[in-house]
């Protein structure tokens, strides 16, 4: 979590998948704010602006927060971004490859009308430790 946002990950099974990006906590502001911890219901959504995707039930004094693609966190009014990695674009971090990323995330929840989605900052709690490297150092 920064300034240039919430830098997450969608984990399933254990196991990490898509790249996630959202606003940085302002106190779960509207459009700004990225959503608090919690449990959350997400149903299958058409969308005016991106279409068929999911959208995030019963956030506390939120609506209309989906999962769509973009870059940098000027691309979401308090939504989730998805990527396939982290990146630094025109020299802000982002996440890449959004727009595959979100056709792969419908693809994986193509036979699900809705799934249960957890939402937890694992770093404030040690589950994720700093890289002692920056990360494109690694294999």
């Amino acid at each position: 979590m920064s300034d240039h946002g919430t830098f997450g990950n969608f984990v399933y099974d254990k196991f990490p998948i898509f790249c996630i990006l959202e606003p940085p906590d302002k106190n779960n502001q509207r459009d700004i704010s990225c959503i608090p911890e919690g449990a959350y219901i997400c149903k299958r959504y058409m969308s005016p602006k991106f279409g068929e995707t999911f959208k995030v039930m019963d956030v506390p004094n939120r609506g209309d927060i989906v999962f769509h693609w973009g870059n940098w966190t000027c691309d979401t009014k308090g939504c989730l971004l998805t990527g396939k990695r982290f990146a630094e674009l025109n020299s802000k971090p982002a996440v890449a490859d959004s727009r595959l990323a979100h056709k792969e995330f419908m693809e994986f929840f193509e036979d699900d009308n809705e799934f249960a989605l957890t939402v937890q900052n694992s770093y404030l709690y040690g589950a994720i430790n700093k890289p002692p490297v920056p990360i494109n150092k690694y294999p």
